[in-house]
């Protein structure tokens, strides 16, 4: 039987990706998965391995029935439901090909931003009262239409930004598309690929990519409102600050849960803490507690985010109310 997996050697066991999904493995298993997928025949992988062929068959149902193993089942979260458009790597490849042609000027590039964040901070912190004396609630349908056009854009901008800076390193992006977070519409661009590259360094970076693009704006933003103030700008900073706490967040998979997940090294966090959580008072290995106790924290952080989402949606549709009123 063919298995389409993607299985690289790493210091302490094996990577294998499965339909956009990373699995972390001992050697062993990774040895037999890895011949598994060259088609080799279970009776020579058995002989080599020193175990038996019902071993091997066994070693095979227990893979799939955690999704390591054929075809994967991918379910959507009502927080976080994602609509696909296409596949994104040649795409970034061939951005990245572009930009490594010029590095000088990226690398100057770099510099700017960095500076730009460093002088927005600075005016940030000299204007933040005037900035949040703002009402956004007092703006008037055309400045709304505007401010979310330009949010909008900042969005493409921050997942852009994922991809490129996982296809530099050397991941692969998966997808690009739609998905719908506390039922608001965003972007995403699913990097997950990162986890083929064995440094966590470069996974993060890549995870705080988009990050950097929010802050970065944020701080144009800023010194653009000290030349130009105004209720949109300061809305957009006010959004930008927001947008930058919530992605830092890691119950919910974005960019700071994608950190944590690098940081510690832990692959489908998310999925694994969810079904560790009746072990937080039971003994276990530290890192079996560490998953025990965030997935109870992010199943409280979901009942608080479902009630927030319901009351904001219903103020959000009385201002709209009284708006056209």
């Amino acid at each position: 039987m063919q298995y389409n997996i993607a299985i690289k050697k790493q210091s302490n066991g094996y990577m294998v990706e499965n339909e956009g999904t990373y699995f972390k493995i001992g050697e062993q298993e990774g040895r037999v998965l890895e011949r598994l997928a060259r088609q080799d025949r279970i009776e020579d992988i058995a002989a080599d391995e020193k175990v038996s062929t019902g071993d091997i068959e066994q070693l095979i149902e227990e893979c799939k029935k955690i999704g390591l193993l054929g075809k994967q089942k991918k379910k959507n979260h009502i927080l976080f439901y994602r609509i696909p458009l296409f596949q994104a790597d040649k795409l970034f490849e061939k951005l990245v090909g572009i930009l490594c042609r010029n590095r000088v000027i990226i690398q100057l590039l770099l510099l700017l931003s960095l500076g730009t964040i460093g002088v927005g901070i600075i005016l940030l912190g000299k204007n933040m009262k005037e900035i949040a004396s703002h009402n956004m609630l007092a703006m008037d349908v055309k400045e709304y239409v505007f401010l979310y056009i330009a949010f909008l854009l900042t969005v493409c901008f921050h997942e852009f930004a994922h991809g490129t800076v996982c296809k530099y390193f050397g991941g692969k992006v998966g997808t690009l598309g739609f998905m719908l977070i506390l039922f608001s519409p965003a972007m995403y661009c699913d990097i997950s690929g990162i986890r083929m590259v064995e440094n966590k360094k470069k996974q993060i970076l890549a995870s705080f990519a988009g990050i950097y693009i929010n802050i970065l704006f944020a701080a144009i933003a800023t010194i653009i409102y000290v030349i130009y103030p105004g209720s949109v700008v300061a809305g957009y900073i006010w959004l930008s600050i927001t947008t930058i706490i919530s992605n830092l967040i890691p119950f919910v998979r974005l960019d700071g849960y994608w950190i944590l997940s690098f940081a510690t090294g832990i692959t489908n966090l998310y999925k694994k803490s969810l079904g560790s959580v009746n072990k937080i008072f039971v003994r276990c290995s530290a890192q079996e507690r560490f998953m025990a106790i965030y997935g109870g924290i992010t199943y409280v952080f979901m009942i608080v985010a479902i009630i927030s989402a319901g009351l904001s949606g219903m103020k959000a549709i009385q201002r709209v109310i009284q708006m056209f009123a």
